[in-house]
């Protein structure tokens, strides 16, 4: 993608939907038991809520499908969501009130596999004022505003995250 390119919030949501099957299969081969958010959940910036028998609160997911770091070998993380508003980004968001916040970067690879970073969002969150510090402003045009963010690399995302693995394509 180059500077010039304009995000739809439609299209990438239609790629994330269409990677959802496969990241909620991994989900489930880990044991839990996944339902989609209620409409006050996406609020809170959750895509799923996840249970298990052994967790005490269920584990709240949101969803990241980054396109482009199977080529850059980097992780957006959104910031500003709307800079005429100064909309808060995703990576700024508290833990919704269902549970622990979980973000889950989902990264396409060949054949329909994706390669799955999960970071707790607190984690998240305390990383940010260093990730700010080291990596310049990115700015994704959309069609009527900016968003703001950093593209952090990959490996530095995986050195935090809570798992990291490879998820298979779902047929």
């Amino acid at each position: 993608m180059t500077a010039a390119t304009v995000h739809r919030y439609a299209d990438c949501l239609e790629v994330e939907q269409a990677h959802a099957p496969t990241a909620r299969r991994w989900l489930e081969a880990r044991g839990y038991r996944v339902r989609a958010a209620t409409r006050r959940e996406q609020a809170a910036g959750v895509d799923v809520v996840c249970y298990r028998s052994d967790l005490r609160r269920p584990r709240c997911v949101d969803y990241k499908v980054d396109q482009a770091s199977a080529h850059t070998g980097r992780l957006f993380v959104e910031l500003v969501s709307n800079d005429r508003r100064q909309s808060p980004g995703w990576a700024t968001l508290p833990d919704p009130p269902t549970g622990p916040g979980y973000v889950m970067w989902c990264t396409p690879l060949d054949g329909g596999a994706l390669r799955v970073v999960v970071m707790r969002r607190s984690v998240l969150r305390s990383a940010l004022a260093g990730w700010a510090a080291r990596y310049p402003e990115r700015r994704v045009r959309n069609p009527h505003y900016v968003t703001l963010g950093r593209a952090v690399p990959r490996r530095e995302v995986e050195r935090l995250a809570c798992v990291v693995g490879h998820a298979p394509p779902v047929h």
